[in-house]
């Protein structure tokens, strides 16, 4: 990716606690502008923007801690008057109209619905008077980002089913939202429809057996990406 558009001292923080998210967007970003540092939290946020004053600041919705947007609201709010206050991008799945008066309010340049690729997240990231011709090369995720989302999926999946067993669906919808995001960023396009239909079976008043097949097909995909580098999944092979 070829950009000339933000200059070296051009100071970018991405706050986002889902680590395959974050880990995108901050490798889309390194490519094309100065210096890019990352926080996981609204606190530890908040201390790195008003430490060290970025430029720019993408943020999630949903952070431990607080919202994205009570965050921004601090940042605005403890912002030292003798400098100018940052552009701030929100990433979220959330598309509401809620969410998009509170950007307003918030004098929020745009509103990305997750997951974004590395084109939507750079040309966001450019002012709108800017006037530059952008090079992309589209890139496949690298194996470190497709061993996160392993890691995640063995980490998630013991979680994941007792919240199925139990059939509290709402906490299981949960996992399965970040999961869908992780696998479409990784593009595991098989892995990611059979947990949107998973997701769909938790979200409406379905079957057991579709809610059970629906299970099934997505633990037959997570076995299959798991194992393709040698990786244990032992886990599920007793579902």
């Amino acid at each position: 990716m070829k950009n000339r558009l933000f200059p070296r001292d051009y100071r970018t923080l991405v706050v986002d606690d889902h680590e395959i998210s974050r880990h995108c967007t901050v490798a889309a970003l390194r490519q094309s502008m100065g210096t890019v540092k990352q926080a996981c939290n609204v606190d530890d946020a908040l201390a790195q923007a008003l430490e060290w004053y970025p430029h720019l600041i993408f943020t999630d919705i949903n952070l431990p801690g607080g919202s994205g947007l009570d965050l921004v609201a601090r940042i605005r709010r403890d912002w030292p008057s003798s400098r100018e206050q940052p552009r701030v991008i929100v990433l979220s799945a959330d598309d509401s109209e809620q969410i998009r008066s509170a950007a307003e309010q918030l004098n929020i340049a745009h509103v990305l619905i997750k997951p974004a690729c590395a084109e939507e997240l750079v040309r966001a990231a450019k002012p709108r008077q800017a006037n530059r011709v952008t090079e992309y090369v589209k890139q496949q995720p690298d194996e470190d980002l497709q061993q996160l989302f392993r890691e995640e999926l063995e980490q998630r999946f013991p979680e994941l089913d007792n919240h199925l067993s139990q059939l509290d669906l709402a906490k299981a919808a949960g996992i399965l939202h970040q999961l869908i995001a992780s696998s479409a960023l990784c593009k595991r396009r098989r892995l990611e429809k059979s947990l949107r239909a998973l997701e769909k079976a938790c979200q409406v008043e379905a079957s057991a057996n579709l809610l059970a097949r629906s299970y099934y097909v997505f633990i037959v995909a997570a076995r299959d990406f798991i194992q393709e580098k040698g990786h244990s999944a032992a886990h599920l092979e007793q579902r």
